[in-house]
């Protein structure tokens, strides 16, 4: 996530709001002249009709505060030397209501039936009904203070639906509308730093908290008066935003682990809610006021960060255990079951960080119980994850295990699409952790059967969450996929029911259930119609025995288990009959060193791990420190160590995405698979004869590029092989392209430039043309618009590099063909010469015609090498999916 990053400033630019009654305006220039607060006292009682707030809450300058200032502000709580305390407000016996039409709320709201209707349909959790009643009530009501609530609450809404960012753009609106009303801004502030938390951008949360702290001071809601205060909504409006501030203060601090600071926030934000609920409840006080669901809401949270805080810096559960007890009543109140989970799972996290580990084991339990009966997956995976680690570090492996194979199974219902930031429990751990500790356990016990499963579903699901926001191509079963993700749109409307404030009932879990079976049956047919496109939306993976099956003799897959930096790198080694652990001499830290050191011999600049060369029709040589270097990864990775004698397949992890097979010293074909599962898919069966060829060489690029003669003449070459015609020059556009290849191709040979985006993987392109100039053919439009080949050919510079992301998948060009139909990938990992290129693509298109890809890859690097090219040249090309 962003850290400390702005996306519009909500700050005060106008310093003479004209919607501010005369009344009021004289209140601000009484409260000049007493500086920051000025309250007028009398033996404890505010004596005016008018209670002040600070001048600088209604004049709020537009200016960023500095990172030091931010922190002095957030050093501790501000408060006056008077502040007073009102007796305990507890829960009213009449119980919490909601805004009703016709109602005028304390921030002087009248509320319309679009927005009562819309507040209904929040606290229960129906976040789209509730922004299409904003979206009517919005269009129709011309009210300033009502379309400013209104705005308000969709960014509210929005939070509550897991969309954060969209909530932080609604605030600039909100923002406008506010300063129009109160002159500040504040509660959009506030609320768009609670944004910020949801989004894990504590920076920036602190930075907008500390504008509404550093604007109010010490100013707090008196809680005696002699008279009726008239000014009640502004000082509910400064009140709202000032609780909100302090809370998620606390909150960002009980997650940053800095309790003393956390404690010091919440209890003095569990002071200002009492004695605000205090005067809102009052008879004379609060008379023709309502205290809302929401505002007990936003007291119930603070009271857990407020039990948390207390248990970590006392270490007495006894000391918490009445606050998160008081935390459970208000929760109950509001009928908001996720409440009773995040108290037993907060609790748990402190109890596990002071060692209490039966106590944190038993707050685990239930808080997964009542995650599990409330069916939120998200709240179970990180629950069961962070309990796991725990009884994993004593030695209590078989306790482990029970916990994190019930995150597993959790963390596979909410991936993709299904997944949402609004869950988010902070406990420093991830889905990696899952596949870390489940893989030395599956090890230890010399389970290999689980291993593979565990580490076919840890990369299922990166892979997912990486591409969930993707569109999906319309041209590959695209009925059954709306179908699938219409049933997901309800899973998830009706999980949000779960999760809010008076939502949770029989029959919405009932439904749920119902639904997420329906969904289940739909994936399976899938599965079964397009296993590529059914990757996209779904965690599922084969047994090891269905990939023993597949493999012949002499043939091993090597797949890699994912590890921290320190670790050594370990394989899974898999032959038709055998299957077990075996341990490199190098870890993945010293890998990642080899590999730049290899990229700066090689003349690779920064992090591309391209090469550079100029383009000759004279074999270069290499230099002796490169011979070192490739001396070094062939003793990193000895042919003779994995046991293969006719064919290894490689599932990489990390760093293994980058290594240059062809530089190791191997009798046999290296093939690099997207996953273990691969080998079982009959992607030939499905695929064109590869008799039928597509070609394209040397776009016309109107200058804007580079031309490649070589390239050209690479691709007259290889057509000619195939007896086809090419696409060259100003032919080689995307529409001619995809009309040659029309329902699929046997091969498809790219003969190009390639580019890879490091930082956006998915805008990696090969580049065509548009007729006059350069047209850059991107991994995301094959990704969306797939062009089905069995051998794709990717002729460019540093096709096949990608990005290796959590739980180890690749994206890039590559992933994006194969999603695409394709069987087998050819690609680059660097820069290569163009001479050098025509040469390797003569020979292994030769030697294709055998129908052998991995024989062509291997006849390929062996004639270069025999001829004098570099390991520049020849070690270049990677093959990747099936070898025939």
């Amino acid at each position: 996530m962003p850290i400390g990053r702005r996306t519009c400033d909500l700050r005060r630019t106008d310093k003479n709001p004209e919607m501010f009654t005369h009344r009021q305006r004289l209140t601000i220039k009484k409260s000049l002249a007493h500086s920051a607060i000025a309250l007028v006292l009398s033996a404890g009682l505010t004596g005016c009709a008018t209670v002040p707030v600070p001048e600088s809450a209604l004049t709020f300058e537009q200016r960023d505060l500095s990172p030091k200032e931010v922190s002095e502000v957030l050093k501790s709580p501000p408060q006056s030397a008077d502040a007073k305390s009102a007796q305990y407000s507890a829960i009213p016996a009449n119980g919490l209501a909601l805004p009703q039409a016709g109602q005028k709320t304390p921030l002087g709201v009248v509320v319309s039936s679009d927005l009562e209707a819309a507040f209904e349909a929040y606290f229960h959790g129906r976040g789209e009904a509730a922004l299409t009643r904003l979206a009517q009530d919005f269009d129709s009501n011309p009210d300033p203070r009502a379309r400013w609530q209104n705005s308000l609450l969709r960014a509210q809404t929005l939070i509550m639906m897991g969309r954060a960012a969209l909530a932080e753009e609604e605030l600039e609106r909100t923002s406008h509308l506010e300063r129009a009303i109160f002159g500040s801004d504040l509660n959009a502030l506030a609320l768009r730093g609670e944004a910020k938390l949801w989004l894990d951008d504590y920076e920036g949360a602190f930075a907008d908290f500390a504008h509404v702290v550093a604007a109010l001071g010490t100013w707090e809601l008196p809680i005696q008066y002699l008279s009726f205060p008239a000014n009640r909504d502004v000082l509910y409006y400064a009140t709202t935003a000032k609780l909100r501030a302090f809370t998620g203060i606390a909150g960002c601090y009980l997650f940053k682990e800095d309790y003393k600071r956390a404690l010091a926030w919440a209890s003095e934000a569990e002071r200002l809610f009492n004695n605000a609920h205090f005067v809102t409840t009052h008879p004379l006080y609060g008379m023709g006021d309502q205290v809302y669901a929401d505002s007990y809401y936003g007291r119930a949270m603070n009271l857990v960060f407020l039990a948390s805080a207390t248990l970590a810096t006392t270490g007495n559960e006894k000391n918490s255990e009445v606050l998160f007890n008081t935390a459970g009543e208000f929760f109950s109140a509001i009928n908001f079951s996720v409440g009773h989970v995040t108290v037993s799972a907060l609790k748990a996290r402190i109890l596990n960080q002071l060692g209490q580990t039966e106590s944190a084991l038993n707050a685990a339990k239930t808080a997964l119980t009542l995650a599990s009966d409330a069916n939120l997956p998200d709240y179970v995976w990180r629950i069961g994850v962070m309990t796991g680690v725990t009884l994993f570090d004593e030695g209590r492996m078989n306790e482990a295990e029970g916990f994190l194979r019930q995150a597993q199974n959790a963390v596979d219902q909410v991936s993709g699409n299904l997944s949402s930031d609004r869950s988010r429990l902070r406990f420093g751990i991830g889905k990696d952790d899952i596949i870390h500790h489940l893989a030395q356990i599956d090890i230890q016990n010399k389970r290999w059967d689980l291993l593979f499963s565990d580490l076919e579903k840890a990369r299922a699901r990166a892979f997912i969450d990486l591409l969930a926001d993707q569109a999906l191509s319309q041209n590959r079963e695209s009925a059954l996929v709306a179908q699938i993700r219409d049933l997901e749109s309800q899973i998830l409307a009706y999980r949000l029911i779960v999760m809010a404030p008076g939502g949770a009932d029989a029959d919405t879990l009932a439904a749920l259930e119902a639904l997420a079976g329906q969904r289940q049956q739909k994936l399976d047919l899938l599965t079964k119609r397009d296993p590529e496109v059914a990757d996209l939306i779904t965690v599922r993976s084969v047994t090891l025995e269905s990939v023993q099956a597949r493999l012949k003799p002499g043939e091993v897959m090597a797949y890699a288990i994912p590890g921290r930096p320190e670790d050594a790198v370990r394989f899974l080694l898999i032959t038709q009959r055998t299957a077990f652990a075996k341990t490199l001499s190098t870890s993945y830290r010293e890998l990642d060193d080899l590999l730049d050191r290899f990229s700066k011999a090689f003349g690779v600049s920064g992090s591309q791990r391209g090469i550079s060369q100029v383009n000759t029709q004279v074999p270069l040589s290499s230099s002796s420190q490169q011979e070192s270097i490739l001396n070094e990864l062939q003793r990193v990775f000895p042919s003779d160590w994995w046991g293969a004698e006719e064919l290894l397949y490689i599932v990489p992890s990390s760093g293994l995405y980058f290594v240059p097979w062809s530089l190791m010293e191997t009798s046999y074909p290296v093939v690099t698979l997207p996953t273990g599962g691969w080998v079982t898919r009959g992607h030939a069966a499905r695929a064109p004869s590869y008799a039928s060829a597509v070609i394209v060489g040397d776009p016309e690029f109107g200058g804007e590029l580079t031309q490649l003669p070589g390239a050209r003449e690479e691709a007259i070459a290889v057509a000619h092989l195939y007896e086809v015609d090419t696409l060259l020059g100003v032919e080689a556009s995307e529409g001619k392209l995809r009309r040659a290849v029309g329902k699929g191709a046997g091969v498809l040979h790219l003969a190009t430039h390639g580019v890879f985006d490091h930082d956006v993987p998915l805008n990696s392109a090969v580049m065509l043309s548009n007729g006059t100039d350069a047209e850059s053919l991107t991994a995301e439009a094959l990704f969306e618009n797939p062009l089905p080949a069995r051998l794709v050919v990717l002729s460019g510079c540093e096709t096949g590099l990608g990005r290796a992301v959590a739980g180890d998948d690749l994206i890039g060009l590559t992933r994006s063909f194969f999603l695409g139909g394709a069987n087998t990938v050819l690609s680059s990992l660097w820069r290569i010469d163009d001479a050098g290129t025509v040469a390797y693509m003569k020979k292994f298109h030769e030697a294709v015609q055998q129908g052998d890809f991995g024989g062509a890859w291997l006849a390929a690097r062996d004639d270069l090498k025999a001829r004098g090219y570099p390991a520049s040249v020849y070690g270049a090309f990677v093959l990747a999916g099936g070898p025939h």
